[in-house]
């Protein structure tokens, strides 16, 4: 079965994959913990607006329209008609990736090396 890349990508990331990315040997059990947990809310609020945007390109393409394509403005136009807390969820999801991202690359695991 195919899925769609950010439904994959969130698939993997619920699946372990974190722990392969970051080299995690200097940080305390809770540390780890709390890397992971969220680097796995950022990657599901990654996914989300991605789907959205996923959303867009399918109608734009049934529509024949390609000025009909929307861009990560529009998800968040999308999350925001949905609600101040559907909004708030998505940007903290995205903060909390943001920090994941910080701390991979702090503390990398260096393939091949």
């Amino acid at each position: 079965m195919l899925l769609p890349q950010p439904c994959y990508q969130v698939y993997q990331d619920y699946a372990g994959q974190f722990q392969k990315d970051i080299n995690a040997s200097s940080l305390s059990a809770s540390q780890q913990r709390l890397v992971y947990r969220g680097g796995q809310v950022g990657s599901t609020a990654r996914g989300i607006v991605l789907g959205i945007i996923g959303y867009f390109l399918i109608q734009a393409g049934q529509q024949s329209q390609a000025a009909a394509v929307g861009n990560t403005g529009d998800a968040f136009d999308l999350l925001m008609t949905m609600g101040p807390a559907a909004l708030g969820a998505v940007a903290a999801g995205l903060v909390a990736y943001g920090l994941y991202a910080l701390v991979q690359a702090q503390y990398p695991v260096l393939r091949g090396i």
